[in-house]
């Protein structure tokens, strides 16, 4: 199985121009990110059974599962998700936690997201504009069970 997921961190950066991808205008965005205490703490969870290049490029991998990134920095990354879900799961709910990570579902409708930690909840509650529905989950196991039910 495989298939993508969009971490998103969950406090509001600094305002900065950049192109809208569907009109190609520049624009002014204030993009969702972690503070520099959960980038690290983030960057060490995948330094620990990973790698993670200058330009971003991570890796996590197991006998189970693979996550890979094209890009992970202070605003999150889109990460493909290859193999066991469960077991993926054990080390996406970890990142998202050390991150306060929303995990975020694009679905045909709207997005979905969920959430590790009480207060990236109640931060991302107020971003729900931006990152759908959002849903506390408490472990792992009901992580995956949200992403397959999702």
């Amino acid at each position: 199985m495989a298939f993508e997921i969009h971490l998103r961190g969950s406090h509001r950066g600094a305002p900065r121009e950049a192109e809208n991808p569907f009109t190609k205008e520049r624009e002014m965005q204030i993009p969702l990110v972690m503070d520099a205490g959960e980038l690290a703490a983030a960057r060490a969870i995948l330094l620990r059974d990973g790698t993670v290049d200058d330009e971003g490029f991570a890796v996590v991998a197991s006998p189970t599962f693979r996550l890979q990134w094209f890009g992970f920095d202070e605003e999150g990354g889109l990460v493909e998700v290859r193999g066991d879900l469960k077991d993926a799961c054990e080390r996406l709910f970890e990142l998202a936690t050390a991150g306060a990570l929303a995990i975020v579902l694009t679905q045909a409708e709207a997005p979905v997201a969920a959430v590790t930690t009480t207060d990236a909840f109640l931060r991302a509650r107020a971003l729900a504009d931006e990152l759908g529905e959002i849903e506390l989950v408490t472990s792992p196991s009901e992580l995956a069970q949200w992403i397959a039910t999702s």
